[in-house]
């Protein structure tokens, strides 16, 4: 069902968190109130960890808390007027994301592993900021997805981290 090499499984955490960054640029558009970013996009997110860690036969309650962080960090405003005002907003709305990973460092039990996952993730947060602070596109929309999309590459697949 799920393929010889578990493709079918990194399938279905990729196509959640797409859907979980399409939530999340909706939400606050014009027919789309805030609260399908803040818990339906959170929620598709932070349920595909958990889905997938129950098939691998590898869950752990941490993965729970995974729900009230990205709904925290979804929430968070990240609008500003000057630049300063950008960053470090940007910056408290990464980190609010970024604490799904500190439960997925804790749920992986502090591996070597899970120690690159968390530096890999600051790296691509500090990407999100930069893009959101000098956003190159021309549409709002594409920077919100793009975002979203850079914020949330690493958390279906905590459940993929080995142990060292």
């Amino acid at each position: 069902m799920w393929g010889t090499e578990g493709w079918g499984l990194v399938a279905l955490g990729g196509l959640m968190a797409f859907v979980s960054n399409m939530f999340y640029m909706w939400g606050g558009t014009e027919g789309f109130g805030k609260w399908w970013r803040r818990f339906v996009g959170s929620s598709v997110l932070a349920a595909s960890t958990n889905i997938i860690a129950a098939c691998l036969g590898l869950w752990m309650w941490q993965y729970l808390l995974f729900f009230p962080a990205l709904m925290i960090g979804f929430s968070m405003g990240y609008g500003g007027d000057s630049t300063l005002e950008k960053v470090l907003r940007r910056t408290i709305y990464a980190v609010g994301i970024l604490s799904s990973c500190a439960i997925g460092l804790w749920a992986t039990g502090f591996t070597a592993a899970g120690w690159t996952v968390t530096a890999l993730a600051c790296v691509t947060g500090l990407t999100s900021v930069a893009l959101g602070v000098f956003n190159p596109f021309k549409s709002a929309r594409v920077e919100e997805f793009l975002v979203s999309q850079v914020l949330t590459l690493y958390i279906p697949f905590w459940p993929y981290v080995g142990g060292n």
